[in-house]
């Protein structure tokens, strides 16, 4: 299939980096972990542990991850990890 273009436009301006997620955000995406997975013996393992941690457990995992500066958490700009400012900690 062929086409021609017509006519193109310039426009200037910036992009705007993802928001980041907060701490409560990243709870609730631990507890539904493995919801999208397209792997099916993950999305078992997953489905079977109904998420990452138990929910006495999630909040510690993402203090040790602060203690162990894995990641920063400020409330201005969310949760960020250490290697790089422009980095979202997960990726989807």
């Amino acid at each position: 299939m062929n086409g021609h273009v017509h006519s193109t436009t310039i426009r200037e301006g910036k992009t705007q980096p993802p928001k980041r997620y907060t701490e409560g955000q990243l709870i609730s995406l631990m507890k539904t972990a493995g919801k999208t997975i397209e792997d099916s013996k993950l999305e078992k393992i997953l489905k079977d542990t109904e998420g990452l941690g138990t929910e006495a457990t999630r909040a510690g995992i993402i203090t040790m991850l602060k203690t162990r500066n894995y990641i920063n958490v400020t409330k201005k700009s969310g949760v960020r990890n250490r290697q790089s400012q422009n980095t979202d900690l997960l990726h989807w």
